[in-house]
């Protein structure tokens, strides 16, 4: 499950991978992808695989978090994995997580290795495999940081903390950033700066979405 902006290449990578799968492999996961209200509608080719493409009318800058709860709306599976549309695993690593899952703990919030280009490896914030039921009692994504740059991330990672569940590091999957960076949209942070720290000292749940207007897209 992701969300792209005005970055239909990477979009099309992330499928032309799936595409990479068997039958077999597929047939028990759900593909979504939200277009948040990009310049120029997206367009994809989806090979057959069970994809939905999901197009954001209402342009809101920034919008990522209503973006993940339209994802939320739309899925059917206990599990769901985020990750930025630039951040790509391969296809079957997630084929195999995806047979794992019934040894996981529903309770717990999985993370990734990610690596960027740098040295090393670390945890990237929008990567994560959480169940539905955890992202439910969060409250979703909270859509009042929508408009604005930055920490609605830092803000449900919180909101988890908060309500005491855990986060653990998958290592066998990791995830590999490529390049699809905004930079058309104000990344003042300031405004969303304060206001998760007024959120942080209220201790308050999200309040639930979706505050936009959507239609679904033809996948060819």
């Amino acid at each position: 499950m992701t969300h792209v902006y005005n970055a239909p290449q990477a979009a099309q990578i992330q499928v032309d991978g799936w595409a990479s799968l068997s039958h077999s492999q597929t047939e028990s996961l759900e593909f979504l992808l939200v277009d948040d209200c990009s310049q120029t509608p997206l367009e994809l080719r989806g090979y057959g695989l069970p994809l939905r493409l999901l197009r954001i009318t209402t342009d809101i800058p920034w919008n990522m978090a209503g973006a993940k709860n339209l994802l939320v709306s739309q899925s059917t599976a206990d599990w769901l994995l985020f990750f930025d549309v630039d951040n790509r695993a391969e296809p079957t690593d997630i084929a195999a997580l995806s047979l794992s899952l019934p040894q996981l703990d529903p309770r717990t919030v999985y993370m990734f290795p990610w690596k960027n280009g740098t040295p090393g490896v670390e945890m990237h914030i929008n990567t994560f495999l959480i169940s539905r039921e955890v992202v439910e009692n969060a409250g979703g994504f909270d859509e009042d940081f929508c408009g604005h740059y930055g920490y609605e991330d830092v803000y449900f990672h919180y909101v988890l903390q908060r309500l005491g569940y855990n986060r653990v590091m998958l290592t066998n999957v990791p995830f590999v950033q490529g390049l699809a960076r905004t930079e058309d949209l104000n990344r003042d942070a300031e405004r969303n700066k304060e206001l998760a720290a007024r959120k942080f000292n209220a201790g308050e749940l999200p309040m639930q979405g979706l505050r936009f207007n959507w239609i679904e897209q033809r996948v060819r």
